[in-house]
């Protein structure tokens, strides 16, 4: 009898429009895709992302009852709201006992406080997927780092995206964020590039935009940045700045104006603050590699995720003279297409099926 399966989103980042947020949500699409010939799939996740996937691969679908609207700037009385929501969606989700599997898609730091104080199960194995696990180095850092190494060892198992991560879990798999398809990538992929460079996705304050705009203003090159921004007065005012060479969209790109913005460019920018980035991997970065957009990116990021692009190593600002060459780029290019076996579909799914037994 095939084992049941209970895929997770609990947080259910949304817009203020109510529109879904950040990459779980494709991250869920694609492990069904991999799990459904295997396992009975089923899902919890917030209304607002149920409205946006294939309901038919999936046995059950439970209906969570909060999402978290990610605007900024936050009070403090807002953020304790969200934590609330967060904590009363997984418990509902550890109300639903008829699966073997339960498995969470996001490793926040709540979800692993909250389970480090719930008795396990013992007919029901506990999954997540890891994708960050650096707190910072203050006093603060050091207690959440404490509960982490305490809350990872309950789990049965523990999926991480990023290769030099340490887990001290004994039952652990690495499996990249995004996994590669010709079938998907490739029309995108064999786009004629234009002399452009992208920032896409979600605007959040991790993202320096203000330093992206300073460089480019400078440099003259042309620069197209689309996404999200989850603070309308800072969208104003970036644009504001911008010289004519940068376009500037808030908007949520539909998945073909995202890999057509994406595959037409020559560069794909990801201005992280590596403060906020630190320990981290990027879907973004594996999708520019997917569409051959070559990625600029911090250098540290780059080198943690063992990614050709290239990188900065302090600020965004260092882009203000653009010295590669067509040499450079074309190898940066031929590193690429070598890297896509490690993100092929059907390896990584036998791997992962195996793995969850």
């Amino acid at each position: 009898m095939s084992k049941k399966v209970l895929l997770v989103e609990h947080w259910g980042a949304c817009d203020k429009y109510g529109e879904p947020i950040g990459h779980t949500l494709k991250v869920i699409e694609e492990y069904s895709e991999l799990l459904k010939k295997t396992f009975k799939i089923s899902v919890a996740m917030p209304e607002h992302m149920i409205n946006k996937i294939e309901t038919g691969i999936y046995e059950n679908i439970h209906t969570l009852p909060y999402a978290v609207c990610e605007i900024q700037p936050k009070g403090l009385g807002e953020k304790i709201t969200d934590k609330l929501k967060v904590f009363s969606n997984i418990k509902q989700v550890r109300s639903l006992k008829n699966y073997d599997i339960v498995w969470y898609v996001r490793a926040d730091f709540f979800l692993l406080f909250y389970l480090l104080f719930c008795p396990k199960r013992k007919k029901q194995k506990i999954y997540t997927l890891i994708y960050h696990n650096e707190y910072g180095s203050g006093l603060a850092g050091r207690i959440f780092h404490s509960i982490y190494q305490l809350a990872v060892k309950k789990f049965d198992g523990i999926i991480y995206t990023q290769r030099d991560m340490r887990i001290p879990n004994n039952h652990i798999y690495y499996m990249p964020d995004y996994l590669y398809s010709e079938e998907k990538y490739g029309k995108y992929r064999n786009l004629k590039k234009e002399e452009k460079a992208v920032c896409l996705g979600t605007i959040n304050s991790d993202k320096d935009i203000e330093g992206l705009i300073e460089a480019f203003n400078e440099n003259g090159y042309l620069l197209e940045i689309a996404g999200r921004f989850l603070d309308e007065e800072r969208f104003i005012r970036l644009k504001a700045k911008a010289n004519s060479n940068i376009k500037i969209e808030n908007k949520i790109l539909s998945y073909e104006e995202y890999y057509t913005h994406m595959g037409s460019a020559k560069y794909s920018i990801m201005p992280y603050q590596m403060g906020a980035y630190s320990g981290r991997t990027s879907g973004v970065l594996q999708e520019s590699i997917f569409v051959g957009s070559i990625p600029i990116a911090p250098k540290l990021l780059l080198e943690k995720n063992h990614m050709p692009g290239y990188g900065y190593k302090e600020s965004v600002c260092e882009l203000k003279k653009i010295v590669w060459s067509e040499s450079e780029d074309c190898d940066k290019k031929e590193q690429m297409d070598k890297m896509l076996m490690n993100y092929n579909q059907k390896i990584v799914g036998d791997n992962l099926t195996e793995f969850l037994g």
